[in-house]
C-alpha cells in the first residue's frame, strides 16, 4: 500500500507524522511525507523515510508572516497571502506526490488541497489534527482569540456559544484561503467552491484522527469518540534519528551538566521564530538567577545568539526531549502539541507561552488541569514570569503533573493505533493492504475496526493496550 502523508506546516506539524510513517513502514507499506521547505525534508529523511518538497520555505520563514506572528487575525491574512504567492508550486507538487498513492493522510489544514486530487485518483483520504481544532461544544475556537480571552471568558461560555466560535473562525479562515484552494481545484480539473458550506459538505465524511491524548480532553470523549477517534500524542522513537546520523543522542557533557546540580528549568520554543528571542532569553535568565535556579535554553529555529546569560544558563541548539526533560524541574515552552506532550509525559509542571494556532488551547488546558500556567509571550514581564514560577515550583503542581503523566500513553502505542486504523479504512475502501514480503499480525489486545461508511470506532474501553 502506498501512503502519502501531506504535512503542510512547520516542524511541529511534520515531526509527529514521522511516527505514523515509521509505524506504517514497519507494517510493510510504502510511505512518503510531503512537507514545506528543505529543513523539514531533511528532517524526514533523517528518520529514514522518503520525503517530497512542496515548496521552498515554510510560512515561519516568510517575512510578511513573521512580522505579524503574534497577531492572530493579521497572521491569518498573511498566511493567505503566503498561499497565493506559492500556490502554483504547491498545487503542482501536491498533485505529483498524491497521484500514485492508495491512501492520502492529510493534515486537517490541507484537506481542501488533497480532496480534489483523491476524487480524481480514487485514493482513500483520511485527515488528522493535533488538538480539537474542529467544531465542538466543549472548547471554544482558540486560533483567533487571545489566550486570556480563551481561558477567562470563552471557556466558561454556554455550549452554543462555543460552537458558534467555530463557525465564525471557519468563515474567517475560508475568506483568506479561498483563492488558493480554488486555484488548486481548477488546476486539477475540479470546479471551484462557490461557498464555505459546499467545501464543508465535501469533507464531512472524512475520518478525522485526533492525535492527542483523551486524558487531557476527557469532556470531549462522548462527543468525539465514535466519529473522531482520539489516539494519543505521537512520539518519534529516539533511535529513529540515528539511522542516518543526522540527530545525535544527548551528548555526555550536557547530561553531566543536567545531573551535576539542581534540576534546571527548560526553556524552548521549537520552530517558533519569536520576536527578539535574545530579550526573552535574558528575561528568563534574570528570573532564574533571582530564584536561584539553573536554566536550559533550547534555541530551536529562533535567531537566538545566547550571549552573556550567566553561568547558571546552558544554551543548546536542540535536544531529545525524552532524554532531557526527566532531568528538569519544570518546562517553559510555546505549547505546540508535541512539546506539550513531552513535558507532561515527563511529569513536569508546564508554563505555556503561546504564539499561535493550537498553543492557546494547550495553555488553557494545563491551567485548567492544575499542572501549570499560561502566559502569552507578548505579555511576559519579569513580574509575571516570577508569578508563573510560583505555580510551577509549587509541590502540589508537580504532584498533579506526575498524576497526569501516568495517564498519557507512551512510546509507539498511538502511532500503532493510527497505522491500524489507516489500514482498516483503506481495506474497507478496497485497497490491498497486504505486503508479500512482510506478514505482521496486529497486536491481539487491540481492536480498531473502523467503518469507512460511518467513520466509527468501538468505545475506547475496548481498545486495551
Amino acid at each position: 500500500m502506498k501512503v502519502c502523508i501531506l504535512a503542510m506546516g512547520s516542524r511541529g506539524d511534520v515531526q509527529p507524522t514521522i511516527a505514523i510513517g515509521l509505524a506504517l513502514r514497519g507494517r510493510g507499506h510504502d510511505v512518503t511525507i510531503a512537507a514545506m521547505g528543505d529543513p523539514l525534508v531533511t528532517l524526514i529523511r533523517s528518520a529514514g523515510l522518503a520525503a517530497h518538497r512542496l515548496n521552498e520555505i515554510v510560512p515561519d520563514y516568510d517575512e510578511d508572516y513573521r512580522e505579524v506572528i503574534h497577531r492572530p487575525v493579521e497572521r491569518m491574512r498573511a498566511y493567505g497571502r503566503f498561499l497565493v504567492r506559492n500556490i502554483a508550486t504547491i498545487s503542482h507538487e501536491i498533485e505529483a506526490v498524491c497521484r500514485d498513492a492508495d491512501v492520502v493522510l492529510t493534515h486537517s489544514d490541507a484537506v481542501d488541497f488533497a480532496l480534489p486530487v483523491t476524487r480524481r485518483t480514487g485514493a482513500t483520504i483520511i485527515s488528522y489534527r493535533f488538538f480539537p481544532g474542529t467544531t465542538n461544544s466543549v472548547y471554544p475556537m482558540t486560533q483567533y482569540t487571545p489566550a486570556g480571552l480563551t481561558s477567562d471568558v470563552l471557556s466558561r461560555s454556554p455550549r452554543v456559544v462555543k460552537r458558534a466560535t467555530w463557525a465564525l473562525g471557519d468563515s474567517f479562515t475560508w475568506t483568506h484561503v479561498r483563492a488558493a484552494v480554488n486555484f488548486h481545484r481548477m488546476s486539477v480539473g475540479e470546479a471551484p467552491y462557490r461557498s464555505r458550506r459546499a467545501k464543508n459538505r465535501d469533507a464531512d465524511e472524512i475520518v478525522d484522527l485526533q492525535l492527542y491524548d483523551p486524558s487531557l480532553t476527557p469532556d470531549l470523549v462522548p462527543e468525539f469518540s465514535r466519529t473522531r477517534p482520539m489516539l494519543g500524542f505521537l512520539e518519534v522513537p529516539a533511535d529513529a534519528w540515528l539511522r542516518r546520523g543526522e540527530q545525535k543522542r544527548t551528548d555526555a557533557d550536557l547530561m553531566r551538566w543536567l545531573t551535576d546540580g539542581d534540576a534546571p528549568i527548560y526553556w524552548g520554543f521549537g520552530s517558533m521564530r519569536i520576536a527578539d528571542p535574545d530579550a526573552k532569553a535574558r528575561l528568563f535568565a534574570r528570573v532564574c538567577r533571582e530564584r536561584g535556579r539553573r536554566g536550559l535554553i533550547v534555541a530551536g529555529w529562533s535567531d537566538l545568539q545566547g550571549a552573556d546569560l550567566g553561568e547558571h544558563i546552558r544554551v543548546v541548539d536542540e535536544v531529545v526531549h525524552a532524554e532531557v526533560l526527566p532531568h528538569c524541574a519544570a518546562a517553559v515552552h510555546h505549547g505546540g502539541a508535541g512539546t506539550t506532550a513531552a513535558s507532561l509525559r515527563a511529569g513536569l509542571p508546564t508554563l505555556i507561552s503561546p504564539v499561535l494556532a493550537d498553543q492557546p488551547f494547550w495553555g488553557a488546558r494545563v491551567t485548567d488541569l492544575g499542572v501549570g500556567a499560561c502566559l502569552p509571550m507578548r505579555s511576559m514581564t519579569p513580574e509575571r514570569l516570577h508569578a508563573a514560577f510560583d505555580v510551577l515550583l509549587d509541590p502540589a503542581t508537580r504532584r498533579r503533573a506526575q498524576r497526569v503523566s501516568s495517564l498519557i500513553d507512551l512510546g509507539d502505542i498511538p502511532a500503532r493505533r493510527a497505522a491500524l486504523i489507516i489500514e482498516s479504512i483503506a481495506e474497507d475502501d478496497g485497497v490491498d493492504i497486504t505486503n508479500p514480503l512482510l506478514d505482521i499480525e496486529a497486536p491481539s489486545t487491540v481492536d480498531f475496526a473502523v467503518s469507512s461508511a460511518t467513520g466509527t470506532l468501538p468505545p475506547r474501553e475496548t481498545m486495551e493496550v
